[in-house]
């Protein structure tokens, strides 16, 4: 945990916004009763952007391999300078996967990618100018808000259809496109197209949901322990009003800078990925 805070710290500027323990009836909603007394730490970025990045300490999953599983494969971070950027991670604990380049199906986002120092998948971009049809955060600082979620899925448009009946958030249009890192993961050509498209969501966020290929796998996970990379999103119940027939647990009324005494629950969806509710159920 210090090493990972340090280096997100260091390198991207944020700070910390708070740290503790895990309670014991948090882990309970979250399916992972293992997590309790783990310690956890919440960051926001230097811009006060209230959106936040948690990690918890657990013990590594040996046979996992990054970007070749269902769930949530990454989350993408607005950042002013990719370029500037890539140059400053050279010799930190972010290993650069792919390096700077522009989006082949738009030229005004460039992206990179990297693996933390916990083996997370962190997608770098920078919006290089107002998109139309799209509203995506311009960065106020260096490194700042999380403004994506990807979710490598099983079956593509049985997602969607998801997210429209169940979620009550119709996706957008079908994009075909090159992802380096899903690529070289699999051992393609890092020309390779896959089917993408994403879901609005409120306060300049959006999902991305990526048709995965065959060979991908059921993420493993240690026995009552939250999946590792990035386990679980967290929204408010603004943007995903409910979901579907697969709760954890009961909601219940949770502390802390998230919650703030407010009603919070998990579900897992059709992926495999969790999803945290907060707010008024």
């Amino acid at each position: 945990m210090d090493t990972t805070v340090a280096a997100y710290q260091e390198f991207f500027r944020h700070k910390v916004a708070e740290t503790g323990n895990v309670k014991e009836t948090l882990a309970n909603s979250w399916g992972a009763p293992a997590e309790a007394g783990s310690p956890y730490a919440l960051l926001e970025p230097e811009s006060g952007d209230p959106v936040y990045i948690r990690f918890v300490e657990s013990p590594k999953v040996g046979s996992y391999r990054a970007l070749r599983t269902f769930g949530w494969a990454s989350i993408e971070i607005s950042v002013a300078d990719v370029d500037g950027l890539a140059d400053s991670l050279k010799d930190s604990p972010f290993k650069i996967l792919g390096v700077p380049h522009d989006l082949d199906f738009n030229n005004d986002i460039r992206a990179m990618q990297v693996q933390g120092p916990a083996g997370e998948i962190l997608l770098l971009t920078e919006i290089k100018a107002n998109i139309p049809g799209w509203d995506l955060p311009r960065a106020q600082c260096a490194v700042d808000r999380m403004f994506i979620a990807i979710l490598a899925c099983r079956d593509l448009d049985e997602t969607c259809r998801d997210f429209k009946n169940i979620y009550g958030r119709p996706a957008g249009d079908m994009i075909e496109t090159a992802i380096w890192t899903l690529n070289d993961s699999f051992g393609f050509d890092r020309l390779k197209k896959h089917r993408i498209t994403t879901v609005a969501l409120t306060g300049k966020g959006l999902l991305e949901l990526d048709q995965y290929p065959d060979g991908a796998e059921k993420r493993p996970s240690n026995e009552g322990r939250l999946p590792p990379g990035v386990a679980m999103i967290s929204f408010g119940r603004g943007d995903l009003a409910s979901v579907g027939s697969r709760p954890v647990a009961a909601p219940f009324v949770a502390e802390g800078l998230l919650y703030d005494g407010s009603n919070t629950q998990t579900f897992i969806g059709e992926n495999d990925e969790r999803f945290e509710l907060i707010g008024p159920a």
